[in-house]
């Protein structure tokens, strides 16, 4: 069974949502997108979780920025699509600046699975905000990064990004259950069920 826990920081001007993700059998957790780093430690800590993976949906620094910090105090294996990983460390693709430069150890690409412990994480191409954003499948719940937002989708006007790739990104995530619940980077929790209504 997982618990999924939202953290919202600012992420240097923009309000971004971090996902602490724990298998309550194993203690196994991973975190998806890292910003506001020390409260995302304590609370890892205080649930005794023991952190894996850390997931970075696309390369923008508002959702990379605080990735170092966190793997040398806690650890865990850094995981990205490979074609954001060319260029994560590139100001001109990030958008940042004075960002640690980041060792990706795990390079994913569609249909790609993370295992949590006893759960499979499906790795979802999801490009048009970027070339190599990702989301997340397991069971009921989709982490859709910058792509799938509630009411709304990602920007696509940015390096690497395209309209005609995340339309097709929206309408691939739109094929999920009416049931999925969905986490986006910003903003509020949605379902694909609320989604449909918008598109369909």
């Amino acid at each position: 069974m997982l618990e999924i826990i939202k953290k919202e920081a600012n992420g240097y001007g923009i309000i971004t949502n971090s996902y602490i993700i724990i298998d309550k059998d194993t203690k196994k957790t991973m975190l998806i997108d890292p910003i506001g780093i020390d409260n995302i430690i304590n609370t890892i800590k205080d649930l005794n979780g023991k952190l894996e993976y850390i997931i970075l949906t696309h390369l923008h620094f508002d959702h990379i920025k605080d990735t170092n910090a966190l793997k040398k105090r806690l650890g865990g294996k850094v995981i990205m699509h490979y074609l954001d990983s060319i260029n994560v460390n590139n100001p001109l693709f990030n958008l940042g600046s004075n960002i640690d430069h980041i060792d990706v150890d795990i390079k994913v690409n569609d249909n790609d699975y993370i295992k949590l412990g006893n759960n499979n994480f499906k790795i979802i191409h999801t490009p048009g905000h970027t070339k190599g954003s990702i989301s997340l499948l397991c069971d009921k719940y989709l982490f859709s990064g910058d792509t799938l937002f509630k009411g709304t989708y990602g920007r696509y006007d940015l390096p690497s990004g395209d309209y005609n790739e995340i339309i097709n990104s929206v309408n691939k995530l739109l094929k999920l259950p009416n049931k999925v619940i969905v986490y986006p980077g910003h903003d509020e929790i949605t379902t694909i069920e609320n989604e449909k209504k918008f598109y369909l």
